[in-house]
């Protein structure tokens, strides 16, 4: 099994029960070949919990990215105290880590560094390099509520997605 240390943002709108709240996690996630079954996995190293097969690595992406969707959406769906639940919800879901997934990450990152490990396929070797130290944030942002409305500076760009070296 070959490992590919990524860096993925993710922004979201989430409604809840009577707030809308802008939510954008940057964080890490491997993206493993299985090579027996011939699909891709992606497993967030941080935030942890999540992981995704797919067929190719962009489906194994999109996968991941709706679970993380649906995490959020549920969150917000059960915030019994409004925004903050939610907030509070998405914070603790931005602390988990996966800490055997954070070695694999690490040693991947290693071996991209020194060359042992290429990119392969369309996707992973068109994608750019982050070497700098990779920072894994969270925020939520009330949109509604407060005198603040939902205007289009809210909606997102597309999430982005890097290759660690």
């Amino acid at each position: 099994m070959r490992a590919f240390p990524l860096i993925y943002g993710f922004h979201q709108l989430v409604a809840g029960d009577g707030f809308v709240a802008g939510v954008e996690i940057q964080g890490r996630a491997l993206l493993a070949r299985e090579e027996e079954e011939g699909s891709w996995w992606l497993s967030g190293v941080e935030p942890g919990g999540i992981a995704e097969p797919g067929a190719t690595e962009m489906e194994a992406y999109q996968n991941f990215r709706d679970s993380l969707r649906e995490v959020l959406c549920d969150s917000a769906a059960l915030a019994t105290r409004g925004f903050e639940s939610l907030q509070a919800d998405v914070k603790a879901l931005a602390g988990q880590k996966n800490g055997v997934w954070e070695q694999e990450w690490e040693a991947a990152r290693q071996a991209i560094r020194s060359g042992q490990l290429q990119p392969e396929g369309e996707v992973l070797a068109t994608l750019p390099r982050h070497t700098s130290k990779v920072s894994c944030r969270t925020s939520v942002v009330l949109l509604t509520g407060q005198g603040r409305d939902i205007t289009p500076e809210d909606n997102c760009a597309e999430e982005v997605l890097k290759t660690a070296a």
